[in-house]
């Protein structure tokens, strides 16, 4: 077995209740009744995964290199895959830069 760790982000759903204008005005909330999650299975996440790295080989492929390392930083599991390990190795082994010049994405 292998641990993962997921997270389903859920849709609050409003109870039935009318709602009281002058109340959402005051800065009152809306009362909740439930919230829904979308559907999410191994399956859709097995093909997204799939996808990822098909655009990711096509990006490399076209001379991006650092599209690996940004595969490799949403999920460093993709490690696991054949060719991922094996560009990488091949990457490291010539001294080639795996990231872009600048900062990272989302880090500042």
């Amino acid at each position: 077995m292998t641990p993962f760790r997921m997270s389903v982000p859920a849709i609050p759903r409003p109870s039935e209740d009318p709602l009281l204008v002058d109340q959402i005005r005051m800065g009152g909330g809306l009362s909740i009744a439930g919230a829904r999650t979308l559907q999410c299975t191994a399956e859709g996440a097995e093909r997204e995964a799939e996808e990822m790295l098909k655009v990711c080989r096509h990006r490399v492929n076209c001379g991006e290199r650092w599209a690996l390392t940004e595969l490799l930083d949403a999920n460093p599991a993709f490690i696991a895959d054949g060719w991922v390990r094996r560009t990488f190795g091949q990457f490291v082994e010539h001294g080639v830069p795996l990231r872009r010049r600048g900062r990272r994405r989302g880090d500042h």
